[in-house]
């Protein structure tokens, strides 16, 4: 099942970050379903955003949060 939420999207190295909707993939065996609630964005994600370290893009950045877990794939035994 899919989910729809928002993020906030960096289009292309060197554009501001929009607020848009995003759809979730279906969770995964091994995947983690987290409700984030911060999130704070490092030197490498600024790195990333304007284009100077490689990364795809449209991407959604910030790796260091803090959350709720709401579903666990059937594969998660322990987190």
């Amino acid at each position: 099942m899919t989910r729809t939420t928002s993020a906030l999207v960096v289009e292309s190295a060197g554009a501001e970050p929009q607020l848009a909707l995003v759809t979730l993939d279906s969770l995964r065996v091994n995947g983690v379903l987290v409700e984030m609630y911060v999130t704070g964005v490092c030197h490498t994600d600024l790195g990333c955003m304007e284009g100077y370290l490689p990364v795809q893009f449209p991407n959604v950045f910030g790796h260091e949060g803090a959350g709720v877990v709401l579903e666990t794939g059937n594969g998660v035994t322990d987190l």
